[in-house]
């Protein structure tokens, strides 16, 4: 789905997320997408990483409110979701 409703400052603050995860905890990302999810008429930020298969989503959430505290960012993060490279089902990620 196109991002174009996407306000700069979502855009910009889900690059803020991604480059704190992979370049502060190392997380590797394989994709990432925005989706709109019209149930609440908001985007959520989609990643892929094998770390929800290999080390739990308990862990990887850890591992995003870790990058965000090392990375100063003090927004809401309730929009982002992981999920594994085979899973069809996003997971929440807060």
């Amino acid at each position: 789905m196109s991002d174009s409703r996407l306000s700069d400052s979502q855009h910009q603050l889900g690059e803020k997320i991604l480059n704190a995860l992979t370049g502060i905890v190392k997380m590797p990302v394989i994709s990432h997408e925005w989706n709109y999810v019209p149930q609440i008429e908001s985007y959520e930020l989609v990643i892929t990483t094998p770390w929800v298969k290999d080390k739990g989503l308990e862990t990887t959430n850890w591992a995003l409110l870790d990058a965000l505290d090392t990375a100063h960012i003090s927004e809401s993060t309730g929009f982002v979701r992981f999920k594994a490279p085979d899973s069809k089902a996003a997971q929440v990620g807060n």
